[in-house]
């Protein structure tokens, strides 16, 4: 009778330990839930983070790729105008260039009008095609204006006048020295009539 009874408390004892052991373990398993559930929530924060700051340099990085651009293309921009302002500047010179050769050519002109006028006069007939070919040879030698007319009397004495502009006046001698040598006439009288210009353009 007393080993039933020691048994029967014995078996309330397990009893009641095993239900405070359910219940201590009961808010365990909550919290570990619960902690689990926050750890997750901070994984994904943490990515999210990782996320943002990965964007964040991708947006830094076409920043500074658009300001390099920009400042490229400033650049750019700013040697457009430079070269714009010189070649409007070389228009205008080359404008005012033009407008002088065209005022020396009527002066030209006139000059060698002048010239074939006064020397049919005092030299007789002028020689049309030594006069073309002499002036072809001296433009094709250095002397792109100077112009050579070449008259012969009855006697068949030839007289040769040079007219035009040159920069120096190594180039009025050597219009005359050219001369000489192509027509290859010891006897013929040289009118050397060539201006010497020295601010012509570097193409003289």
């Amino acid at each position: 009778m007393v080993a039933v009874g020691v048994v029967a408390a014995g078996a309330r004892f397990a009893y009641q330990v095993a239900q405070r052991v359910q219940l201590a373990n009961a808010p365990t398993a909550q919290v570990e839930e619960q902690l689990a559930k926050e750890l997750q929530e901070r994984q994904l924060l943490e990515a999210q983070v990782r996320s943002f700051d990965t964007q964040f340099m991708q947006a830094e990085r076409e920043k500074q790729a658009l300001q390099s651009n920009l400042k490229s293309t400033n650049d750019r921009l700013a040697t457009v105008q430079q070269e714009a302002r010189n070649a409007q500047k070389r228009i205008s010179e080359l404008e005012e260039q033009k407008s002088r050769l065209s005022n020396q050519l009527d002066g030209l002109t006139q000059n060698i009008a002048a010239t074939k006028d006064s020397s049919a006069d005092r030299s007789g007939g002028i020689d049309d095609s030594t006069s073309r070919t002499l002036t072809r040879y001296l433009h094709h030698n250095g002397l792109p204006y100077v112009y050579a007319l070449v008259t012969e009397d009855e006697a068949g004495n030839r007289r040769l006048f040079l007219t035009g502009p040159v920069r120096h006046g190594d180039g009025k001698t050597d219009s005359e020295a050219k001369a000489r040598e192509f027509l290859n006439d010891p006897n013929a009288t040289i009118t050397n009539n060539v201006e010497v210009r020295p601010d012509l353009p570097n193409d003289f």
